[in-house]
């Protein structure tokens, strides 16, 4: 017996499985009804490994650690079924938040009935806030398949294939064994796990930024244009990194591509300030973005915004900085080693800096938090990359091994896995039923929960969650059926659910099945 665990232990491959364990054992303790998250047994698994790497003496044999292609081929198949378990269950077991999944999936559903742009859960064409071009790429496949449930499925399968290129770029330089724990950090990055608790766009970013490093790396020009277009095309704030970017371009003498990059940042800079921006606020009836609101502290217009920085930055550098500042939260994770990169510091330093110097401190943004960070953690992986070919010495290799380990183990992030109530399903579905079957002609009210699982499609109308409505006025509007879930994520009713129940169960025009409750409002005089 002896003899076989060596042997086992003696085959690089045990690291590859070790690791693919990790990803695999969540999911039928998820099905046996207890929700987790890997992180409760990474922590574990962080900790065997280190054991197992120092007691091998594995830093002098670095180099000559080979996987199998086989071994490889398991692990990212098996990841890719770990991470669709975490997005199908997450969606089914109704822990998506409508408030901006259905942001997205409303744009895409109404483009099919010739209504561009437009968002119904708030309420106004959402071009009007963000120019999320990259949707497009999302309609034919929508198309095929309209239902809600595959925006979930694409986030997680795009995070997948990032890793791959992530995997592709690194073995340009590194041996397999670096390569792949670089791609492990990847995955188990907390601060990219906690941003797909929605479909947003800016989950797109690591996907599309490796390939532009991929692009890069391997002298492909065509693909460069195409990955460079596509990520400009995922949201505004994207020319930002093309002008780091472009900067380092130049400084490393690629003159050809530091034009092309600045073509399209003129081309999407004027697409979407002065065109597409204009035009969409002036459809919804909105003065400005209602992105400014995050530094609306500062002034209610874009040059009132920047004069206000211009004038104070002193306050504003110590609020870029203070406690609750996601710089604190991010970089020390890699040890800061991400700042030791050239490209790294020019292109994340713009976005960065917008996003720290956001006014409000719960939005997200300047705590860098969910999936606003998304592009700059990709970027991180980019920096650690770089820093480990430039690591000839046991130390600097022993420092990038301890931060690759332990930085899936900061921050309050990890790959989730839900147990899926079926009851709760079922229930859900009877009164989907009952809604599509007696009110498809009426206008539908529904809570954050119930969102994401509804097309716009099957009702006359559906209403608006966003704007700050309270929760008593949300009840009660007229001429709509209200519907809601006492289970789940109600955002922005999270706090509410009680009240809601209260509500629906002493008011003789609301019903129930199970835990989901939908009120006919058109009864009210």
């Amino acid at each position: 017996m002896k003899r076989l665990v060596t042997a086992v232990l003696q085959n690089y491959n045990s690291i590859v499985y070790f690791w693919l364990l990790l990803f695999l054992i969540p999911i039928p303790v998820a099905i046996f009804g207890h929700d987790t998250a890997i992180r409760n047994f990474n922590y574990v698994w962080g900790l065997l490994f280190l054991i197992y790497f120092f007691k091998n003496k594995l830093i002098i044999k670095i180099d000559d650690i080979v996987f199998s292609r086989r071994a490889l081929g398991v692990f990212f198949f098996c990841v890719l079924i770990s991470f669709n378990y975490s997005a199908l269950a997450q969606y089914y077991g109704f822990h998506i938040s409508g408030l901006d999944f259905s942001i997205f999936d409303n744009m895409i559903q109404e483009f099919f009935r010739g209504n561009l742009g437009y968002s119904t859960i708030v309420g106004y064409y959402h071009f009007a806030t963000h120019q999320n071009y990259i949707l497009a790429l999302l309609l034919p496949l929508y198309y095929l398949l309209p239902y809600p449930v595959i925006l979930p499925i694409i986030l997680m399968t795009s995070l997948w294939f990032a890793g791959i290129l992530l995997w592709e770029i690194s073995r340009l330089y590194l041996s397999q064994f670096w390569s792949f724990l670089l791609v492990l950090s990847f995955y188990l990055s907390p601060h990219l796990q906690i941003g797909v608790i929605c479909f947003c766009p800016e989950m797109l970013y690591p996907c599309i930024l490796f390939l532009v490093a991929y692009a890069h790396l391997k002298n492909k020009p065509i693909l460069f244009i195409i990955a460079v277009f596509l990520f400009f095309s995922i949201k505004e704030e994207a020319i930002l990194y093309g002008i780091g970017f472009m900067l380092w371009l130049l400084v490393s003498r690629h003159y050809l591509k530091t034009f092309i990059v600045l073509f399209l940042i003129l081309v999407f800079a004027t697409l979407n300030f002065l065109i597409v921006e204009p035009y969409f606020l002036n459809k919804s009836h909105l003065a400005v973005s209602p992105a400014l609101n995050f530094w609306s502290a500062y002034g209610g217009t874009k040059s009132a915004i920047i004069m206000y920085i211009l004038k104070h930055p002193i306050s504003i550098a110590l609020h870029m900085f203070n406690s609750s500042s996601g710089f604190w939260k991010i970089y020390p994770t890699f040890l800061f080693i991400p700042f030791l990169s050239l490209p790294v510091i020019l292109t994340s330093l713009l976005p960065l800096g917008l996003s720290l110097s956001a006014a409000i401190n719960t939005s997200g943004l300047h705590i860098l938090n969910g999936y606003y960070p998304a592009a700059l953690i990709s970027l991180c992986f980019i920096g650690m990359l770089c820093f480990i070919i430039k690591s000839n010495t046991n130390i600097r290799k022993i420092l990038v091994l301890i931060a690759l380990i332990t930085s899936s183990l900061w921050g309050s992030g990890a790959q989730t896995f839900y147990h899926v109530t079926l009851k709760n399903l079922k229930d859900f579905y009877l009164v989907h039923n009952i809604l599509t079957t007696n009110y498809a002609n009426a206008k539908i009210c529904p809570g954050g929960t119930i969102y994401p699982h509804l097309k716009i499609s099957e009702f006359k109308e559906l209403g608006i969650v966003a704007g700050g409505v309270k929760v008593q006025d949300f009840m009660a509007q007229k001429n709509c059926i209200v519907v809601f879930s006492e289970f789940g994520d109600n955002f922005p009713y999270t706090m509410d659910v009680s009240y809601m129940v209260n509500y629906a169960k002493s008011h003789p025009n609301c019903k129930n099945v199970g835990g989901i409750y939908f009120c006919n409002n058109y009864s009210n005089k």
